[in-house]
């Protein structure tokens, strides 16, 4: 299971063979360093990351049920099936799984009538889901409409400008330090996302460290490494192959803290690029801005 994910049931199916239900936390949050996308491109990804090298096997499908629509995916791990059904519910990422030896593939069909049986019970949680017709909008990569805050909105890092505004923060930091800073939902496949985290190595040593080939990663450089100026301060940039997604990462460091910000999209959004360009050239740093006391507003 993804680390900083929350495994909420397992029912034993067999010899080595079971059903799993996990959280993998709220949609757009970044979870062990990678953004939690929604629930179809999870499936379209093959999004799991494993102790063994996975294979994703055909293609996502899309499966009504009575935990809300889903998409189903299968996975191969030497001799071991793995199918997933990623469903969201309330802005949380959900999968229910099934992991069984090849003989005893059969066992994965029970997901149909779990999820058949599948009832939510809402506790209050204020989680807020995606804009209604976020996968219908159409986005001018040019417009700086909106000033998003990095970081809670009471007490922000920074802010840049974007064409919407971002969606709610998790309130609380991950398990390895990592911080959600701020996450603007573009389209259906595509989302500007910023997280930073306890300053170790430079941005250099980090941008190297996500081109290094690991379990469960689909992620693969399709650019070389750039120096970018920005508003933010010098930083370094390239691009990433994520399935049928792009990646363009961009590394800062700034107070004390290493910070990342990734423009991710589908394969015919090129032309959101400079999304990316325009939050990067307008940002500015809250210790960094000085308020002039004309302008500056009394408070008690």
């Amino acid at each position: 299971v993804l680390a900083g994910s929350r495994e909420d049931a397992q029912v034993v199916l067999g010899r080595a063979a079971a059903l799993n239900v996990v959280c993998f936390g709220r949609v757009g949050a970044v979870n062990a360093g990678y953004p939690v996308r929604p629930a179809r491109l999870r499936a379209d990804a093959g999004w799991r990351r494993l102790a063994a090298p996975a294979e994703r096997t055909g293609e996502a499908r899309t499966v009504d049920t009575a935990a809300g629509r889903g998409w189903e995916c299968d996975l191969a791990i030497g001799r071991r099936l793995v199918r997933d059904v990623h469903v969201d519910r309330g802005g949380w990422a959900f999968a229910v799984g099934v992991t069984a030896h090849l003989e005893d593939a059969h066992l994965a069909d029970l997901l149909g009538p779990v999820l058949a049986s599948w009832e939510w019970i809402d506790d209050g949680d204020p989680a807020t889901p995606l804009d209604a017709g976020w996968d219908r909008r159409t986005v001018d990569p040019d417009a700086t409409d909106v000033e998003v805050a990095a970081g809670p909105s009471d007490r922000p890092a920074a802010w840049f400008r974007a064409p919407v505004r971002r969606l709610p923060l998790l309130p609380w930091p991950g398990r390895d330090g990592t911080r959600d800073e701020a996450h603007v939902h573009l389209t259906s496949s595509a989302d500007l996302l910023v997280w930073s985290a306890s300053l170790g190595p430079d941005a250099s040593a980090r941008l190297s460290a996500s081109a290094e080939p690991r379990f469960g990663d689909a992620r693969r450089p399709a650019g070389p490494v750039l120096e970018s100026a920005t508003a933010a301060g010098q930083g370094l940039r390239r691009r990433f192959s994520l399935g049928g997604l792009s990646v363009h990462e961009v590394q800062l460091d700034h107070g004390g803290r290493g910070w990342t910000v990734w423009l991710v999209h589908g394969p015919d959004e090129e032309h959101l690029v400079p999304v990316l360009d325009q939050a990067l050239a307008t940002w500015r740093w809250a210790d960094e801005t000085v308020v002039s006391p004309a302008t500056a507003v009394d408070r008690p």
